[in-house]
């Protein structure tokens, strides 16, 4: 019984019928159940001469707890025998409330296993009646007992619902001087003795659920009925919604540790054949069964060692997917972050990329972004200080925080190396799991291996067997673009890849990963990816593209120089020195929304209205009206 699994234990309580005020069975079951699993079992009568019993299980002899999972036993009748397909199953409680029910038994013995919670962390209540009435929840109210939170196995579609809808509930009582009493359809209708008898009264019970302005409407209801003078209204009760702002210390953190101890699940089928029909050494073997291309392997083994280094690139806690450029792979491990990791907050540069606000609001909506703070406005310099503070204050175990690897967007500002190594000891000691994002490797200095020295200190720091056990985060992200600085911008080519603690497997995080992979593109680009393990692969040709990548970081580099200059030379008002102490692609200009709407207007000057000016759009010929322009809306 101790390892039985959800399904098994769940098609238990489904062959019980326990519809309202016939729970005796179900319960009896659990308070066995839960005793072969080590549990004190109390079954409370819910009045003093009721044989209708909750049922209370807790460790030891402590019957007060940090948190109480709470579900109910009864379902609405009539009772629905289980039946199953091979992946889904039908009956009365399936998903109201046996589904939840045998779910956090579950929960709760592998937390157990893996000695993550203690006896007086977590305790079971499971009720009567709460389909009619709700008898058995109220009588837990006498239980004498409190909990930090409670968590109540229902529908919720799999996420946590902090809080509940409204409730109204009122009855119509309908009547007619030339038919008599009429019905409709409603929740439940009663009156009369026979369907052949004319009744002599009639009501209608109703009942309206609502997430917000209940108040509005109750007198949407109040005035449907005014309208009809044969119809009574009663109200019985209301109550509204309610949400709740209720921060339990160590709640959040009752998540998932170390991304190491996901399962392995199985490749979606296509996948898994084309990576048998690889394996296959038979010489004659033919492969019918493909359909799609799940991307290109030699790939992902060049873009990890040119973002890690080969050493750090062979590591067995690293796993690499392609995705559709560094978009793709900040989208892919914002929704794996926020389904598998389940963080409260998620950390951003105040100011970032635009695009980070979008795709977390997008694909993890019930993660709250925060802010922290990253450039001074008044030195134009990093606010090193203010950022530590922030993480220092606010951000909790397994929280996310965004860091871009190198030339900084929109900043171009990075920290230091002693900076960053600052950062890493934070990030390790408050166990924050870290996305980077490396979009322009190359571009700040000119060098590959330099711009990923953020990314390889914190591996170092943090992932490897000398690293503290204690100061090991759950994981870490990499989104690498490779679309610019192989100028392959329209071909979206780029790459995730997930580090786990050391001496652990990512194979289970990669296998969900992959089905994310699966749903949303089904298989990544071939061609530009060819390409850049082709120039990776070749040492002639990956010696021209370093040195390409330099020449590029040279020109933006000129670039800077130059435009200082000559904003000097005119006596543009302002210290600039800021412009060419910055690095990589852009430019953070000081400028005001005001000035840039200025200068698009009276001089067709365009960049973005926080004042980040790429670059790449400057050249030897323009670089002169630019700065005149700049000048004058000054």
């Amino acid at each position: 019984m101790e390892n039985q699994s959800v399904v098994t234990l769940l098609k238990q309580l489904m062959e019980i019928p326990s519809t309202s005020e016939e729970e005796n069975a179900i319960g009896i079951f659990l308070e066995q159940h839960l005793q072969l699993l080590g549990y004190t079992v109390e079954r409370i009568p819910i009045s003093p001469d009721s044989t209708r019993c909750n049922v209370y299980a807790y460790i030891g002899s402590s019957r007060k707890t940090r948190v109480c999972l709470s579900s109910h036993m009864d379902t609405v009748p009539p009772h629905i025998p289980l039946h199953e397909t091979t992946d889904t199953i039908y009956g009365r409680g399936a998903c109201d409330d046996k589904g939840p029910l045998a779910a956090q038994i579950i929960a709760l013995e592998e937390l157990r296993r893996e000695n993550l919670v203690q006896p007086d962390d977590a305790s079971l209540l499971f009720v009567v009646g709460e389909e009619k009435g709700g008898p058995g929840m109220l009588a837990a109210n006498s239980m004498g007992l409190t909990w930090d939170a409670m968590i109540f196995g229902e529908p919720t579609e799999g996420k946590l619902a902090v809080g509940h809808k409204g409730h109204f509930v009122f009855e119509l009582f309908p009547s007619s001087e030339i038919i008599g009493p009429s019905t409709f359809h409603c929740g439940q209708i009663s009156g009369g003795v026979g369907y052949n008898i004319l009744a002599a009264e009639c009501t209608a019970l109703c009942a309206v659920r609502v997430a917000s302005d209940l108040p509005l409407v109750e007198r949407l209801v109040e005035d449907a009925v005014s309208k009809h003078e044969h119809i009574r209204l009663e109200k019985k009760f209301l109550y509204p919604e309610l949400y709740l702002d209720h921060d339990v210390p160590g709640l959040w953190k009752m998540t998932l540790k170390n991304l190491g101890n996901l399962p392995v699940i199985p490749l979606p089928e296509s996948f898994a054949l084309t990576a048998a029909y690889s394996d296959d050494p038979f010489p004659n073997k033919v492969n019918l069964g493909q359909g799609v291309y799940p991307g290109d392997s030699k790939f992902l083994t060049k873009a990890r060692e040119l973002l890690f280094g080969p050493q750090i690139a062979s590591s067995e806690n690293i796993a690499s997917l392609q995705t559709v450029a560094g978009t793709g792979a900040n989208h892919l491990a914002a929704i794996f972050c926020a389904r598998k990791l389940c963080p409260k907050n998620v950390f951003i540069s105040d100011p970032t990329w635009d695009n980070h606000h979008l795709i977390w609001k997008e694909a993890a909506p019930n993660v709250t972004q925060k802010l922290y703070p990253y450039y001074d406005p008044s030195t134009r310099r990093l606010n090193f200080e203010g950022m530590l503070a922030k993480l220092e204050s606010s951000a909790e175990e397994n929280d996310v925080v965004i860091l871009h690897a190198c030339a900084h967007n929109p900043t171009g500002i990075d920290p230091t190396r002693e900076q960053w190594k600052k950062i890493a000891e934070v990030v390790g000691r408050k166990k924050l799991f870290v996305v980077f994002d490396c979009a322009y490797q190359g571009f700040a200095s000119g060098h590959a291996d330099a711009d990923a020295w953020a990314i390889r200190e914190f591996y170092s720091m943090l992932f490897t067997e000398s690293s503290s056990s204690s100061s090991t985060p759950a994981g870490m992200f990499v989104c690498q673009s490779l679309s610019k600085n192989f100028g392959l911008y329209g071909e979206r080519i780029g790459a995730l890849h997930l580090i786990t603690p050391s001496s652990t497997s990512p194979e289970g995080a990669r296998a969900h990963l992959v089905q994310l992979v699966r749903a949303e593109i089904s298989c990544p680009s071939l061609f530009g990816a060819r390409i850049v393990h082709t120039v990776l692969d070749d040492a002639e040709l990956r010696s021209k593209w370093q040195e390409d990548v330099r020449i590029m970081a040279l020109r933006i580099k000129s670039i800077r120089a130059l435009l200082k200059s000559e904003l000097e030379r005119i006596g543009a008002q302002g210290d600039w020195c800021h412009i060419e102490q910055q690095i990589g692609m852009f430019s953070f200009t000081g400028l005001s929304s005001a000035q840039v709407q200025e200068l698009r207007e009276k001089h067709h000057i365009y960049m973005l209205s926080n004042g980040r000016m790429s670059l790449s759009g400057l050249n030897e010929s323009n670089v002169v009206y630019v700065a005149r322009a700049i000048k004058d809306v000054l």
